[in-house]
């Protein structure tokens, strides 16, 4: 005998009232309902959360780097400026000290006798030949020109003779303490250069300058191509040295130093001075500036290359003046030049 089921047996059969409908379509019981419902609510909640905590942790991120920062910031300006104040210190004593001031009077007095020499024809070209290779090249080729030979020899006959006899020498080769010229001037800068040896050292080791009151120096520790040079109407009367020493060094207290911002120098480095009024007593006879090489303070900020003891791992740390322009090198720039 056979059966046939009752047309209500069979799921979406007409009786059932859903005939047609696709399965999604159709009512769910309540736990499906109640699991789904669940579902979505924990990935709510799991999004909602793991925002909040995203937005937590990065905000303790960058909490944390700016206080890093702000703590590395802080040290290196301490150790800046302890730096400066100690340089301006050291130049404000020397400057005050008589044996300076008699070094001055009698480097100004033996300059002045050089203005009664005069180079042989062959050795001016010897000296425009080496301001060509050696200084005017060069500057030109960094941007910093256009230079020419007649535009930075020093004005004098003084300043050509030094230049000629201790600036104009091997390149790496330091120059002589006696030029052997017979000359006054030869015997007092013997006389004068190992105490200005002994006071560059204790500064870092830069250049030292001793100018005269109108603005000739007329001595240099590395006998540089500004040697011989006047700062208010030589070749060299729009330099950052020469602003401090026209324009800061008369507005400043006697005994006080001022500071340049760092700039290139008239040889090509990048460095500032400590420039000071040099006194015998209460009368000014010339002035002392003073050269802080970029490379010193580059060892400040860096703590000598060493970065990690700094706090700033793989990053960097350079100071910028008020005008916004860097007064160390990057990072990037010390460790590879060429690359930079």
């Amino acid at each position: 005998m056979s059966t046939t089921a009752e047309p209500h047996d069979e799921p979406g059969s007409p009786a059932d009232g859903f005939s047609g409908r696709p399965w999604w379509r159709r009512p769910q019981r309540m736990g499906r309902q109640l699991a789904g419902a669940l579902v979505v609510t924990a990935a709510l909640a799991v999004l909602t959360f793991g925002g909040l905590n995203y937005v937590a942790a990065r905000d303790l991120l960058v909490r944390g780097t700016e206080e890093q920062l702000a703590g590395v910031g802080a040290g290196r300006a301490v150790a800046i400026e302890s730096g400066a104040a100690r340089l301006t210190a050291d130049v404000s004593s020397a400057s005050s000290d008589l044996a300076l001031a008699n070094a001055v009077v009698n480097l100004t007095a033996a300059f002045d006798e050089l203005d009664e020499e005069s180079l042989e024809a062959d050795q001016r070209a010897e000296l425009e030949d080496f301001y060509s290779t050696r200084v005017v090249d060069p500057a030109n080729e960094a941007g910093l020109g256009p230079y020419t030979v007649d535009g930075l020899l020093p004005r004098t006959e003084a300043g050509r003779w030094l230049q000629y006899h201790y600036t104009l020498r091997p390149e790496g080769d330091p120059p002589p303490v006696d030029a052997g010229d017979g000359t006054t001037y030869s015997e007092v800068n013997a006389a004068v250069t190992p105490f200005i040896e002994e006071f560059s050292a204790s500064l870092g080791g830069g250049d030292v300058l001793l100018l005269d009151e109108s603005g000739t120096i007329v001595y240099s520790l590395e006998k540089r191509n500004d040697v011989g040079t006047n700062l208010v109407s030589g070749p060299y009367d729009e330099s950052a040295l020469a602003r401090a020493v026209t324009d800061s060094l008369p507005r400043a207290r006697v005994g006080t130093a001022v500071l340049t911002n760092y700039t290139v120098t008239p040889t090509g480095g990048a460095a500032l001075y400590a420039v000071s009024a040099v006194t015998s007593g209460s009368q000014v006879v010339g002035a002392l500036a003073a050269e802080l090489p970029v490379q010193a303070i580059n060892e400040v900020v860096s703590s000598d290359g060493e970065w990690d003891e700094v706090g700033v791992g793989e990053g960097d740390v350079y100071v910028v003046g008020l005008d916004q322009t860097l007064q160390s090198e990057p990072r990037a720039w010390q460790d590879d030049p060429e690359g930079y």
